[in-house]
């Protein structure tokens, strides 16, 4: 039995018998997002096969009217702090149930971390693992605290290696890429592995996957001033010898200051950190680093990632943003990664007949098979 991702479509592995085991929960090899399992009420969940689709419906086109409560893929309220680059962790329910985060399973409200941070709520689960507001009991501010889990935490070359990349992350100092404060360990009492946690600048709104769930797909005009920002941080990155590798929608951050949106770029040298655990359901020894739905053909075949694959996986960002829709699909992350090396993208204007000649001819070359042949810079790509 399968399940199908809410998120990007990849098919989940499912054994039945899992769904009797308390609080089940399964992770989708593409995305990394993680879900609980629930049958549909008055029924047993082992073997029922309500389970099978975990689709969702597209939502409408409209926001929802201020007065309204917020549906469950709206993000929290502004006065409401949501941690970068992580969503919440929903339910899979093919009876229409509402989705849900689930608690932390490793931290507790009021618990102090490190000595130095105390916790104060748990804010969602993402595929590194968990991520919390929290307070800098030494420097009086707020921040969020996010945990890594996997190879990156439990391997001391992995660490290492995680260090070094949080170091070159650091140096990145742009009003569009989110600030990481520091890289720590919290000993636990009770005998069990240490926790490696980051501390970051907490932000207020949600991701551009969130919104375009939320509103669908945006216009020109409202997606030209995002990707101006954007291209501004990824230029910065660039200057500074740091590649993302893994830049997607839930990575733009959308932070609303005074009527204006400004977009902040998460998870700059997180990726690389944790790239052996996070992606092991693509590739396996090679450490390989990207979303499926994201990656340039040369991240595929694992060859030298520069700063070209940030600007192919832009392509891929704005190419969603503005059709609603991916260049590439498959029935599982390693065909939708392969099919990029051997076909070209739909054009965008097959899904948007009235797109901009452009920005259909700005997106296709970032989507260039040859790395030389896409835009030089990100500015390059704006200017165009």
């Amino acid at each position: 039995m399968k399940l199908s991702c809410r998120k990007c479509g990849a098919a989940i592995p499912f054994a039945p018998q899992i769904a009797d085991t308390p609080n089940p929960r399964v992770v989708c090899p593409g995305c990394g997002t993680r879900y609980r399992l629930r049958a549909r009420q008055g029924r047993p969940a082992t073997g029922d096969p309500t389970l099978q689709s975990a689709t969702p419906s597209r939502p409408p086109a409209s926001p929802p009217a201020p007065s309204a409560a917020p549906a469950a893929a709206s993000p929290p309220p502004a006065a409401m702090p949501v941690s970068p680059s992580f969503t919440e962790q929903p339910t899979l329910d093919s009876g229409g149930g509402t989705v849900s985060p689930t608690p932390g399973t490793v931290f507790a409200d009021g618990q102090v971390v490190a000595g130095r941070y105390r916790v104060r709520r748990f804010i969602a689960q993402g595929g590194m693992g968990e991520v919390y507001e929290a307070e800098d009991l030494e420097l009086r501010t707020t921040l969020a605290l996010k945990t890594i889990s996997g190879a990156a935490a439990d391997d001391p070359k992995a660490v290492e290696r995680f260090k070094r990349e949080i170091h070159l992350a650091r140096q990145v100092t742009h009003p569009n890429v989110c600030r990481i404060f520091d890289l720590g360990q919290h000993q636990q009492a009770d005998g069990r592995p240490p926790v490696t946690f980051l501390t970051m600048e907490l932000l207020a709104g949600e991701t551009l996957r969130q919104r375009l769930e939320r509103l669908g797909r945006l216009t020109t005009d409202e997606t030209l001033p995002l990707l101006q920002q954007a291209c501004a941080a990824l230029d910065a990155a660039h200057a500074a010898q740091v590649v993302h590798r893994d830049l997607k929608t839930e990575n733009l951050f959308l932070v609303d200051e005074h009527g204006r949106t400004r977009v902040v770029i998460t998870d700059f040298g997180v990726a690389r950190g944790g790239a052996e655990d996070r992606f092991a359901a693509l590739v396996t020894g090679a450490g390989i680093v990207g979303t499926p739905a994201y990656m340039a053909p040369e991240q595929v075949e694992g060859g030298v990632v520069t700063a070209a694959a940030d600007i192919y996986a832009m392509g891929v960002v704005l190419y969603e943003t503005l059709t609603g829709e991916r260049p590439f699909t498959g029935p599982t992350p390693m065909s939708v990664a392969i099919k990029r090396l051997k076909a070209p993208p739909v054009p965008p204007h097959v899904h948007v007949p009235d797109l901009d000649p452009r920005w259909e001819r700005a997106i296709l070359r970032c989507l260039e098979r040859q790395p030389e042949r896409r835009f030089a810079t990100a500015g390059e790509l704006y200017a165009a």
